[in-house]
């Protein structure tokens, strides 16, 4: 049964902590896979739902959202639990998964959630997103609509 370890930048109530939440807990219940959740900061509104499913939820401790000291620490905790893939929800989270992905050699599957998000209006940092998702295995998007967003802001 595969390990997959998802990462995102906290649980607190959202769509895409939602998706993640329901994704695990029915994944975990078939048997179909093995799912545990990375916190780069550890806020957890569904922390009881999770500990019901079984579901681990590891704390990364990072000083703030971009800290890329969470890089080792999740290269580290992908080895000790034997992960299998990396799935990242949100650029917090994409940016210690792309480099545990390079430590680790595990693969990286990431989930666009958004159709515009703040960055978009910073020009340069085109160039950055760009830099990240140029590193990772596979993107998913959760509509058309974010698709062709992605597309059009890193073409």
């Amino acid at each position: 049964m595969p390990r997959v370890l998802c990462v995102l930048p906290n649980l607190r109530r959202g769509g895409a902590e939602t998706v993640v939440v329901e994704t695990a807990c029915a994944l975990n219940g078939t048997g179909r896979a093995h799912v545990e959740i990375a916190l780069p900061q550890g806020e957890n509104a569904y922390a009881e739902r999770l500990d019901a499913a079984g579901i681990a939820v590891h704390d990364l401790a990072l000083r703030h959202r971009y800290d890329v000291a969470g890089a080792p620490r999740l290269a580290a905790l992908v080895r000790a639990r034997n992960i299998d893939l990396l799935h990242a929800h949100l650029l917090p989270a994409v940016i210690p998964a792309v480099f545990a992905r390079q430590r680790s050699g595990v693969p990286l599957v990431v989930t666009e959630h958004s159709v515009w998000n703040r960055r978009r209006r910073i020009r340069p940092l085109r160039h950055v997103e760009s830099w990240f998702y140029a590193r990772v295995d596979r993107i998913l998007c959760v509509s058309a609509s974010v698709r062709s967003a992605l597309i059009e802001w890193l073409p």
